[in-house]
């Protein structure tokens, strides 16, 4: 009998696979799953520590972690800088590009709306929007940013009657494109990361094209980072178009209707009419509670990555006694092996084809969490 599994699963950023490069003067950090992956060396960070720099570097520029966990790290729109135009050291962000920075930080605080509405509270009236002491935003402008009190002051968000930060109105977040980690870059003490903005992944009508972005970094002696550039990658290069929003490919050696992972040793197989009518793609994924990295795999209708159907998720057993008694409702427990416990979960959104035969081959092919027991085979697979 499957059991129903209540726990909080974080979101997680999307990493891309790429080849390793071999440079003189810089490293390039291959960040895709693989079973093979290299230990770092005795005098550089552990790899968990590294992925753990690498989101926050990005939420800490603009990327949330939805309330709703999509299990994917999102920008904000307009509250982000990731919405903002290329700016490097030479060419530096203006002056009130901060305060759209600052609000895309108070997604982040663990607050309800209301009680946002009451710690930014402006002077000047209710719906007047959010008003930011100015200890509060010049501080941690300061911590991320190389920018004096002066300049971030210049700014017409700065109120000097009420020594603050503001603007009138208030606003959403609007639409959410993935972020996707393709890879990093150290030179020194330049840290970059390559980055795709997915915006096709879930409105197919109205889609914007993809943006491949390098987010810099300084990395300080002791500890932390400053940021030092967010600019357009101008020749980004076939592999990581070709990855959209996906990590690699997941390894898949059974028969059509059948999903067999290797590297996480379980297989899955389906009803007859999946076969050659899904792909399976697999990403980090993160957890609220802890730094421990798991693995999500989400099956999608042909290779439509805006038609899910199924996802699994491979949670690390000492993650697992962290998260598994949490009260958000995720899925149903699959098993486990030495290493994992596996949950399960059909897609909640429902068919994203109105009409015609893909509408009624989805649908045919969708899976109620009362089916799972009698439609799906979940094993475990080798010695894992």
């Amino acid at each position: 009998m499957l059991k129903r599994i209540f726990v909080v699963l974080a979101a997680a950023f999307l990493i891309a696979g790429c080849t390793r490069n071999e440079q003189p003067s810089s490293t390039v950090s291959e960040t895709a799953i693989e079973a093979s992956s290299s230990s770092s060396s005795a005098s550089g960070p552990a790899k968990n520590e590294e992925d753990s720099l690498y989101r926050d570097i990005l939420i800490n520029y603009g990327a949330y972690i939805p309330e709703i966990s999509d299990y994917q790290l999102s920008a904000h729109k307009g509250a982000s800088l990731f919405w903002h135009s290329d700016w490097d050291e030479q060419n530096p962000l203006p002056a009130d590009a901060y305060f759209s920075w600052y609000l895309g930080q108070l997604w982040n605080e663990g607050l309800s709306y209301e009680e946002r509405a009451v710690k930014y509270a402006s002077p000047y009236g209710e719906d007047r929007g959010w008003f930011i002491k100015k200890q509060d935003y010049e501080s941690k402008a300061q911590k991320y940013f190389d920018v004096t009190t002066e300049y971030l002051r210049s700014a017409k968000a700065y109120d000097a009657k009420y020594e603050g930060y503001t603007i009138g109105g208030g606003g959403g977040i609007g639409e959410t494109p993935k972020i996707v980690l393709f890879k990093t870059e150290r030179e020194g003490d330049v840290l970059k990361l390559y980055l795709t903005l997915v915006y096709n992944e879930e409105n197919r009508i109205y889609a914007m094209p993809n943006e491949y972005k390098i987010l810099s970094v300084r990395l300080l002696e002791g500890g932390g980072y400053r940021y030092i550039g967010y600019t357009t990658d101008q020749s980004p290069s076939p592999q990581q178009i070709d990855s959209d929003f996906t990590t690699k490919q997941s390894i898949n050696t059974g028969t059509p209707a059948e999903y067999v992972n290797n590297e996480l040793a379980f297989s899955v197989a389906f009803p007859q009419i999946w076969a050659n009518n899904y792909t399976a793609q697999a990403a980090k994924l993160f957890f609220q509670e802890t730094d421990g990295v798991g693995t999500y795999v989400g099956f999608y209708y042909k290779d439509d990555r805006a038609a899910p159907l199924f996802s699994i998720y491979a949670v690390p057993l000492d993650v697992w006694e962290i998260v598994k008694n949490r009260e958000t409702p995720i899925g149903f427990q699959f098993g486990q092996n030495n290493s994992y416990v596996f949950l399960a979960e059909p897609w909640g959104g429902g068919n994203p084809y109105k009409s015609g035969a893909d509408k009624e081959l989805y649908d045919n092919m969708y899976i109620e969490p009362e089916q799972i027991e009698e439609k799906i085979i979940f094993q475990i697979i080798g010695n894992n």
